[in-house]
This record gives structure tokens, sequence and C-alpha cells, in this order.
């Protein structure tokens, strides 16, 4: 009896199948792919918000570009102006630097004058523009006039009547009779002619002491007289004191 209800219940199974799980994998209805994975076939469009991300990369790589630009720019022109500032600073350097030259020059120059002034004070006199030796030794006319060529002067002009007048003043206090460089020509006007080949323009004869007295050629100032009224005429190779006129020459320009 058991043995025909094992029958019973095999023939039951065979006649009703077992419906297959619907968890189990249908192999022959394969399951559609999830629209969520990506489909190499039709690619993803880019999203907006991504194309104005990549928009403000490249705005700013624009901007930077512009900005080197400009800076190498400002950059290009402060180098210019200073360069060209520095061949202006190099140029007024060497202006300056001449002109310390020449004043250095300019002041040797008139170093030495003072000092060629400050030796003739030591023995010349100053009046006017001229300088004027008066001598302690003594001389014949013409020695006279080679003494006072050596001493870079010319036995004494006298050209106008001040000066006239300054040499009896000098001659006067120095108590001394002197040379000058006068001596008589009869063809000249007055009978007289100076050293420099210069017309005398009016005599100043003692006429108190009667001169010109016809005792000699050359021509000497004594010192008791009246001012410009101081000459005296005698033999030339009388030795007597003498006076050199030095005329005094402005400083040489440099340049």
């Amino acid at each position: 009896m058991a043995r025909l209800k094992h029958q019973e219940e095999e023939k039951g199974n065979s006649s009703n199948p077992k419906k297959p799980d619907k968890k189990e994998k249908d192999t022959s209805n394969p399951k559609k792919p999830d629209k969520k994975v990506k489909d190499s076939s039709n690619p993803k469009k880019p999203d907006k918000k991504e194309k104005v991300n990549k928009d403000k990369e490249t705005s700013k790589r624009n901007a930077g570009t512009s900005t080197l630009t400009s800076v190498t720019l400002v950059l290009f022109i402060l180098a210019t102006m200073m360069f060209f500032m520095y061949l202006e600073v190099i140029e007024l350097s060497q202006n300056l630097s001449n002109r310390l030259a020449y004043w250095t020059e300019k002041n040797r120059i008139l170093q030495e004058e003072i000092d060629k002034v400050t030796e003739l004070l030591e023995e010349w006199v100053p009046y006017k523009k001229n300088f004027y030796y008066f001598s302690e030794e003594e001389a014949d006319w013409e020695h006279s006039i080679e003494e006072c060529i050596e001493k870079d002067s010319e036995l004494i002009s006298i050209i106008y009547g001040e000066e006239e007048a300054f040499i009896d003043q000098e001659t006067a206090r120095l108590g001394y009779g002197y040379w000058i460089g006068l001596q008589k020509n009869r063809s000249a006007p007055h009978g007289l002619l100076w050293i420099n080949n210069e017309e005398v323009r009016r005599p100043y004869w003692n006429i108190d002491a009667k001169q010109p007295n016809i005792d000699g050629d050359c021509i000497y100032v004594v010192p008791k007289c009246r001012i410009k009224k101081c000459w005296h005429d005698d033999l030339c190779n009388r030795e007597r004191r003498f006076i050199c006129k030095k005329v005094a020459r402005p400083v040489d320009s440099f340049r």
C-alpha cells in the first residue's frame, strides 16, 4: 500500500511540472542593459556647468597672459628710461668733470698771476695798470735800457700828465734822480723822442733850473722840483739810477 502511494505522488509530479523560480536567471531572455551604463557608441554631451568652468579657466589664462605682457612692456619701458637716464648722468658727470678741470686750470693761472704780482710788489710800485721799478743800482743811460729789458720791462716812457706827476712825487719821496726813456731828437716834435718811438705830447722841463741847457742828449728827472717840471738833460754816459716800467697784462683767457 505504501508503494502504491509513492507511485501516485510521482505521477502527480510528472503531470504538474514545477514552475521555474523568477529569481533564477533566464538565459533565453537576456536582461536589457541598465540605462545608467555609459554607451560608448553614444557619447554623453558636455554639461553646461563644466563648459562654464572651462570658459572661466580659459579667461583666466588669457587674463594672465595679458597681464604678463603688460608687465613685460612696463618693465621694458622702465629699463629704457633708466638706460637713457644713465646716459644723461654719464654726460652730466663728464660735463662736470670738464668744468672742474676748466676752473682748476683757471684757478692755477690766476694763482700764478697772484704770485707774480705779490713778488712784483716787493720791488715794484703799482700805479693805475702799470708797475714801476725805481732802481737802487746805477748805470749809464744805455745800460739802464738793458737792465730794464732783463726785468721784462722798458726804461720808462711817460704817456700822460698824471703819470708824470706820479713819477715826480715818487722821485721826491726817494730823494734821487732817475734816468727815463727819453732822448733828444732834432727831427721829432719838441726835439724829443721816447725810446718806444712815441712822440712827446708835452715837455716837462725844469724851467726854474733853465732846462734844457744843452749839457747832454739824455733826460732824467730830479727829486727837487715842482710837479711836472722836473726834466733835466745830461750826458748819456753819466751813471744814475733808473726807472723801469712794466705794463700790466690781462690774464690770458683759458678756453
